[in-house]
């Protein structure tokens, strides 16, 4: 693949941000230590939330860390290189790198000022700042934990969010991340919050795709969409060979369209990993990590025309 240009025009509005936003924090903090005892009793608390929030950070990261190179075994450095290289055709890589960029910049800055103003505040700060960073990074530069494939309708785009607030395995998908629900309007939720892998070009789509589901442990394919793209992705997966590590989402009913349209499904009974979709929301890591357990057969309805 050609290394594509990644976009710039709205990077330098969330970095003013970050900067404006702990810039006051700091602040706030040091007038804190200089208040009475009721003040610096707020600061104790504040301070000990950002402590407790930088732990949960680095925990967070190390455990996707940890996972994914037991997962990938001696693959795993291989993969990440793969993973970084994919990185500059994603229409969200501009603004997670500025996020991370300034985040340690942002937090160097506090360390730094622990000379003028509260060393603690600041320590503490910084430390807040970097283990953002390293969950950042943890998107940015490790492979796919879970790759969804689906339609971008707004119910896919949903059903993602639901996933990524659940599993920390890193799942991600390339949804057109514009059809998002209504429901989302009145949320503290931002399109690249949601860690979409869409593509800068459409040219390179089908590139991003074949790669993200060859470094993926885990792929999760919608069959119950027929649109074209995933018509496609179902034949890469088979012709892949790759529906080993493949989930496969089912409509309430049990049927998968998807593969019922090439008639697949039909080729593999009982032996593909369906699951619906309350299943998944239900018992979401022991379905992805395929416990047999909680992943039933493939269950087509025979009289089922998509």
């Amino acid at each position: 693949m050609n290394r594509l240009p990644a976009k710039r025009s709205r990077t330098v509005g969330p970095a003013l941000f970050h900067l404006l936003t702990w810039t006051c924090i700091l602040l706030l903090l040091h007038l804190l230590a200089r208040a009475n005892l009721a003040g610096r009793l707020l600061q104790g608390l504040l301070l000990t939330a950002l402590v407790l929030l930088a732990v949960l950070n680095v925990i967070h990261a190390w455990a996707k860390f940890s996972w994914m190179r037991r997962r990938h075994g001696s693959a795993f450095r291989a993969h990440c290189r793969r993973a970084r290289a994919v990185l500059p055709y994603l229409s969200r890589s501009a603004f997670e790198v500025t996020k991370l960029r300034s985040h340690v910049a942002v937090g160097c800055g506090a360390l730094l000022a622990a000379v003028w103003l509260h060393p603690l505040s600041c320590f503490v700060v910084g430390a807040m700042l970097v283990s953002i960073a390293m969950t950042i990074a943890s998107r940015l530069y490790l492979p796919p934990g879970v790759v969804y494939l689906a339609s971008s309708s707004p119910q896919r785009l949903t059903l993602l969010h639901q996933l990524q607030t659940k599993v920390i395995l890193n799942v991600t998908a390339l949804l057109d991340t514009r059809n998002l629900p209504a429901e989302f309007a009145g949320r503290f939720i931002t399109v690249p919050s949601l860690f979409d892998a869409r593509t800068l070009d459409d040219d390179t789509w089908h590139a991003v795709v074949d790669e993200l589901i060859s470094i993926a442990p885990v792929v999760l394919l919608d069959a119950r969409d027929t649109s074209h793209g995933v018509l496609q992705e179902v034949e890469r997966i088979f012709g892949r060979s790759l529906q080993d590590k493949t989930v496969f989402l089912a409509d309430e009913n049990g049927c998968l369209p998807a593969l019922e349209y090439r008639n697949i499904a039909r080729r593999f009974p009982g032996e593909l990993a369906v699951c619906t979709e309350a299943m998944l929301l239900q018992k979401p890591f022991g379905i992805l990590l395929q416990q047999e357990e909680y992943v039933m057969g493939a269950a087509l309805n025979p009289q089922h025309q998509p």
